[in-house]
């Protein structure tokens, strides 16, 4: 019922006619292997090679980035001390119509006095922005670099120096956060601050709100002005080209603040508030950007 055949394997065929058949099959089988490894080596080589441009783009975009980087940062210094230098060398005309008249009428020297101080304390503002401005041509500058400092203390120099500037502007300043609550800060990262709160002055010199918040590995800074608030326009552009609705202003200033805390990974959002006025919120992380 059972039937068993053997078939006739490898050198086994010889004699019996089909050996051509079999040398055939042993050669195509080699050609199999050479065809495979040469199509493996192939496209080895070729993710390989992919690889390596890849890793020459990324090195070229990170180059290109860490320039672009420097640039924002000198572009922020350089519109930050325009911005400064503006309202010293306003008061400082007006001062020298005023010292002019006065000395004219020569009846009250105290106040020529008071007045030649003010212009002192003025051309003293502009020396010191124009010094940052040449420090930070050199990559030594501390612009390049940061520490850590706490929240509270970075922030409340910043509103003395505000309040040092502007010293009829009302600014109300609330820190709700732990002492031990630091920040990796920067001179450029105070500019973009100073900017953006100047301009809430600007708005509103009787009233500027300053609270600060904390959240989740980041923190909270919320700008509230009462002043007119701003267009439509200048919601859709400002951060994302230079706009100013002043007509001696170029814009550079905001923009370049927006650019500076955007690249901290951080993020700004400007509103109108239902009455007047306008809201900014900024949020910038509390870890070390890389």
């Amino acid at each position: 019922m059972f039937y068993y055949l053997p078939l006739p394997i490898g050198h086994n065929m010889h004699g019996h006619g089909d050996s051509s058949a079999y040398d055939l099959h042993l050669m195509g089988m080699w050609m199999a292997f050479i065809l495979n490894a040469c199509l493996i080596t192939y496209y080895v080589y070729g993710m390989s090679s992919t690889i390596r441009k890849q890793q020459l783009q990324l090195i070229e975009a990170r180059e290109q980035s860490i320039r672009d980087e420097q640039l924002v940062i000198l572009g922020t210094l350089a519109a930050s001390t325009a911005h400064e230098l503006g309202t010293p060398l306003g008061t400082m005309s007006l001062l020298v119509d005023e010292i002019k008249t006065e000395i004219e009428q020569s009846e009250n020297k105290l106040t020529i006095l008071e007045d030649l101080s003010k212009l002192r304390n003025q051309i003293g503002r502009c020396k010191t922005s124009l010094s940052d401005l040449s420090a930070s041509v050199g990559a030594s500058s501390d612009l390049f670099g940061g520490k850590q400092q706490p929240v509270c203390d970075y922030l409340q120099q910043i509103v003395a120096e505000l309040k040092h500037s502007h010293p009829a502007a009302k600014i109300n300043f609330r820190c709700e956060l732990k002492t031990d609550t630091t920040l990796f800060t920067d001179r450029t990262l105070s500019l973009s601050l100073i900017n953006i709160i100047e301009n809430s002055i600007e708005a509103s010199p009787e009233f500027v709100d300053i609270t600060i918040n904390n959240k989740v590995n980041s923190i909270e800074i919320i700008i509230i002005d009462k002043g007119p608030g701003l267009s439509e326009e200048a919601l859709q552009k400002i951060g994302q080209q230079p706009y100013s609705e002043k007509k001696p202003g170029l814009g550079l200033g905001l923009y370049l603040a927006y650019a500076a805390i955007r690249r901290r990974n951080g993020i700004i959002n400007q509103q109108n508030k239902q009455d007047a006025g306008c809201i900014t919120t900024i949020v910038l992380p509390l870890a070390i950007p890389g």
